[in-house]
């Protein structure tokens, strides 16, 4: 035991010493997923993924039990999220930013908090990663942690550092109630005391606008990866109808990155006439959006074409509305041999460390609609039922969600190993299936 530990400490010390040293540079490459950010290796990013995972499962597995338990009650449920919302409400990174390098006493004059306390706060968010401390000056400077807290990062993470510590923390306390078999109302409903739908509610109170300003930037820091490792090759030519398509920041994406694309979108009534506002006439993407559809999606005709898009849209339904819904794409759904598809973009529920940004949404959509992230096999079963195949998985870079690209039962090629032989009516191993 002794001597695998010392081999092992060496192995990892080394590692850190050439991950931050001369691999830094080629290391940042494969972190920065952003529009402006040169392509990376597919291959070496999956090996880093990989990487990620085993050394999860090694850390849990090292780690005694009463120090889980301790992490489980105190951080990423109770401290982490609030000392990040201090980082964000005060704008740390901006001033650190504007500063660089400063002292702590430099940065709490800046953002008016006394010092104590902010010396405090950066020692915890240096623990977590956050923001880079000279050791022998002691003066900070941002890291490529730090800059997603920026307010002109162009992820706009600072959205979600903003919303998910707020109420949606606090409604959480109320996700034990909830789990009792005599309780109707969901941990959202308790906290807000509504027996409205959450959405109606959510528009009816004016949080709407928060509620898509967070969406809207999962939408802006994922479409890089999702446009640059998904083949949109394939359906060139077709026009993409966006089902659910929020305020339009994937279509509108999707469109700047191919320039002889088209697309189309069906939303709510209330959702759709915000979409229109964004594509006016006088913009030159709106002659590419052939067309912006308010409606109900279970009740109301749906745009007709080859290719579908649902992103993040099942995870709000139970799974006989997911069959529904897939039935009605599959009764509407133009048929072209090799081509015809839907694409779900969510976050697929996977074990160890790449399946926790999952595990964390399946939680929110149990609390917030008593709905459900999926796993491979669940997306599978909801697929056969509605009359399609799950063909093929893509996990893009630097995104938390998968592309499963299902097709027509009937309609499509099947999907193809490397080594040509057929996977039959399966995927590969979860990780191991067309993943980029």
């Amino acid at each position: 035991m002794e001597n695998e530990l010392e081999h092992l400490n060496w192995n990892i010390q080394h590692a850190l010493k050439q991950l931050e040293g001369p691999l830094a540079e080629e290391l940042k490459l494969f972190h920065d997923v952003s529009p402006a950010s040169p392509q990376s290796s597919v291959v070496v990013y999956q090996k880093l993924l990989d990487t990620v995972q085993a050394l999860d499962k090694l850390l849990v597995t090292l780690t005694p039990p009463h120090m889980l338990l301790v992490d489980g009650i105190f951080a990423a449920a109770f401290t982490n999220s609030k000392v990040l919302l201090c980082a964000s409400e005060h704008r740390l990174a901006d001033h650190v930013q504007n500063l660089q390098p400063c002292s702590i006493s430099e940065l709490a004059n800046a953002a008016g908090l006394y010092e104590q306390g902010l010396s405090q706060i950066i020692r915890y968010l240096r623990e977590m990663g956050y923001f880079y401390q000279d050791p022998v000056t002691r003066k900070l400077s941002n890291n490529r942690l730090s800059n997603l807290l920026r307010k002109d990062h162009w992820g706009t993470w600072i959205n979600w550092v903003d919303f998910f510590p707020r109420e949606y923390y606090d409604l959480l306390s109320h996700l034990p109630t909830q789990l009792k078999s005599d309780q109707p109302k969901t941990a959202t409903e308790l906290f807000y005391n509504t027996d409205k739908p959450i959405y109606q509610f959510l528009a009816e109170t004016g949080r709407a606008e928060g509620f898509h300003r967070v969406t809207g930037t999962g939408s802006v820091v994922e479409a890089p990866g999702l446009l640059a490792d998904y083949p949109w090759d394939d359906v060139k030519g077709e026009t993409v109808v966006d089902i659910g398509a929020g305020v339009g920041d994937f279509i509108r994406t999707y469109l700047e990155k191919f320039p002889d694309a088209t697309a189309a979108a069906f939303e709510l009534p209330s959702t759709a006439e915000i979409l229109q506002q964004r594509f006016p006439p006088n913009d030159t993407l709106a002659k590419r959006v052939v067309s912006i559809t308010g409606g109900d999606f279970f009740k109301d005709p749906l745009p007709q074409s080859s290719v579908y898009l649902l992103r993040w849209i099942l995870h709000n339904w139970g799974d006989e509305d997911c069959v529904k819904l897939l039935r009605r794409i599959r009764d509407t759904i133009t048929i072209k041999p090799g081509v015809s598809r839907v694409l779900i973009v969510e976050s697929v529920v996977f074990d160890g460390r790449l399946g926790r940004g999952a595990r964390y949404a399946d939680i929110r959509m149990l609390a917030r609609c008593r709905n459900k992230e999926r796993t491979l096999d669940e997306y599978r079963t909801l697929a056969e039922d509605a009359g399609w195949r799950l063909n093929k998985i893509v996990s893009p870079r630097g995104c938390l969600t998968q592309i499963l690209e299902l097709r027509p039962v009937g309609a499509c090629a099947v999907f193809r190993n490397g080594n040509g032989s057929s996977n039959g009516n399966n995927v590969g191993p979860e990780w191991e299936s067309e993943l980029m």
